[in-house]
């Protein structure tokens, strides 16, 4: 797989487990960020391209945290 890579990439240093490491963590993410929208008071701004919810629930988040 590394030399499939290599020949089709040849200026770029990626191996196979940098990717699967890579896919791994954007799984993580992703799963964290439907969580986070599902909760009551969240939802996603398609304009900003950003989380929205009220002060008291980013406050309750941070609390969690």
């Amino acid at each position: 797989m590394n030399t499939k890579l290599e020949h089709k990439f040849p200026r770029v240093t990626l191996g196979a487990d940098k990717l699967k490491t890579k896919l791994r963590r954007l799984k993580t993410q992703y799963s964290q960020f439907t969580e986070l929208i599902q909760h009551a008071g969240v939802g996603w701004d398609e304009q900003t391209n950003t989380v929205k919810a009220s002060p008291d629930i980013w406050d309750k988040f941070i609390k969690v945290l």
